[in-house]
């Protein structure tokens, strides 16, 4: 009898140790994650480009646009879509 209550009671304590270590492991793991949180990224970057980079781009894309219309000519039975870009100052 005093055998059977002892090894309940061992059962009980591991219990509650295991109980208590998992319990601040997940305390420790949540405050870790808050403290290493991006504080002020909050997904609301816009690209705001200058009036250089937009000329850039635009040069870019007439030449590619210029390139792709003398590659192909068209077959008088296909019908054909011209672009036209606008330069801006």
């Amino acid at each position: 009898m005093i055998v059977s209550i002892d090894v309940k009671i061992r059962r009980q304590t591991i219990k509650r140790l295991k109980h208590i270590v998992l319990l601040s492991l997940l305390v420790i793991g949540s405050i870790v994650l808050v403290a290493c949180s991006p504080k002020t990224d909050n997904g609301t970057y816009v690209y705001d480009p200058s009036k250089e980079d937009i000329k850039k781009t635009l040069k870019n894309k007439e030449k590619i646009l210029k390139g792709l219309i003398k590659q192909k000519k068209p077959s008088p039975s296909s019908f054909q879509l011209r672009l036209q870009m606008i330069k801006v100052n």
